[in-house]
């Protein structure tokens, strides 16, 4: 009984911090991509669009960020996705994120097509593209977090002992 109350705690331990990271892309990432298909194009106000760069002297970091309003059925919202998974790919050399930059900054204070999930209006982006960069990232933590907490338990087990 201890001996399966202790695997099950094991597994809760190395498996659960897998889960919320599998959570948290399929809430910042996984739900937009999924909507794209369904997006509709409204007109919007682009706010501002402008490449910052951030961090400290010793570390340098940029960043793109975006503002722009819309309206759907007489609601205003505002958005901040210049695409999807912005928060995983917020400006990678791997990704047109500066062209797209560049061609959205005539238009800033002007009119802009606003791609909108009909089901959720305030989830909305400029481009319907899932950047590379963020696949990777999820990707690459997904299937080393999985087979690294496998590997894990695995060597938990022989060292404690325990049958495979």
């Amino acid at each position: 009984m201890r001996r399966t109350l202790a695997l099950l705690l094991l597994k809760v331990a190395l498996y659960a911090p897998l889960v919320g990271f599998a959570v948290f892309c399929w809430q910042q990432c996984g739900a937009q991509v999924w909507a794209l298909s369904t997006m509709q194009p409204v007109i919007g106000v682009l706010e501002r669009v402008e490449h910052r760069n951030t961090g400290t002297s010793s570390r340098r970091s940029s960043r793109i960020e975006v503002r722009y309003r819309y309206t759907v059925a007489g609601q205003q919202y505002r958005g901040q996705d210049m695409t999807c998974c912005w928060l995983f790919s917020g400006g990678t050399e791997i990704d047109p994120t500066y062209q797209m930059m560049q061609q959205l900054q005539p238009s800033q204070g002007g009119a802009v097509t606003v791609w909108v999930d009909p089901a959720r209006p305030a989830r909305s982006v400029l481009f319907r593209y899932v950047p590379r960069g963020a696949m990777l990232v999820a990707g690459i933590g997904l299937f080393f977090g999985f087979f690294g907490a496998r590997a894990l338990e695995r060597y938990l087990r022989r060292r404690l002992g325990w049958p495979a």
